[in-house]
């Protein structure tokens, strides 16, 4: 993924500009995750098999298969998450890139499409993109109580990437990292097909290739 960063294609007196955008869902590597005997650990150093300590969220839809994710329509109006368990690392992503990542309150760096739960001036908790947070909204402290967002900056380039690490956890699909609820990276989506009808919130992707663009149904039986 380190290849693929912007490049100028010149010819004679004329050129021309690309640029791959690579964005990723997960945290900067560096970011301390709580693992099930209350100690950290970068997120890079995580391996499979290990167990990581959550706080139970109710009525949290599953993810139910690849690129089921009607979990991002979900949202209570409660932060009341007092019982924990543990859930296990089943995948792990150590070797990814990012071109932009977030900060927030100057030492939570995610990459801008992580899902942290959050409540805005809506005063519903769900899961939301890293980018769409503002100063003011509030994420899920590992102590249960909400943590106020009080500042919060994008770090982009456009000459290069940022190591990033993505997990993903069972049987519930989220855990804690740089203090806050994540949801973890599952499988990609399925291939868009022409004639297959997808439900709300179902992820797809096009091309089958390295670089691909992501689409979410909007409603129901989407074709």
């Amino acid at each position: 993924f380190q290849t693929q960063l912007p490049h100028y294609i010149l010819s004679g007196d004329t050129g021309s500009y690309t640029t791959t955008t690579i964005t990723r869902r997960g945290a900067i590597t560096g970011s301390q995750v709580l693992m099930s005997d209350d100690s950290y650990t970068n997120i890079e150093n995580v391996v499979t098999g290990s167990f990581l300590k959550i706080r139970n969220i109710s009525d949290l839809p599953d993810e139910a298969g690849c690129g089921n994710y009607r979990w991002r329509s979900w949202s209570t109006s409660s932060l009341s998450i007092p019982s924990q368990s543990n859930v296990e690392v089943t995948e792990k992503w150590a070797d990814r890139y990012t071109d932009s990542y977030t900060v927030i309150n100057g030492d939570k760096k995610f990459g801008t499409f992580t899902n942290l739960l959050t409540s805005g001036s809506e005063n519903k908790w769900k899961f939301k993109p890293s980018i769409e947070l503002s100063v003011g909204d509030y994420l899920a402290g590992e102590d249960g109580q909400p943590l106020k967002i009080t500042s919060f900056s994008v770090v982009s380039s456009s000459t290069q990437v940022f190591p990033i690490c993505e997990l993903n956890v069972e049987p519930q699909d989220y855990y804690y990292a740089d203090g806050v609820i994540m949801h973890n990276v599952g499988c990609e989506g399925h291939l868009w097909e022409i004639y297959e009808a997808y439900a709300t919130g179902d992820e797809v992707f096009w091309p089958n290739a390295m670089t691909s663009c992501h689409y979410y149904s909007a409603v129901d039986m989407n074709a």
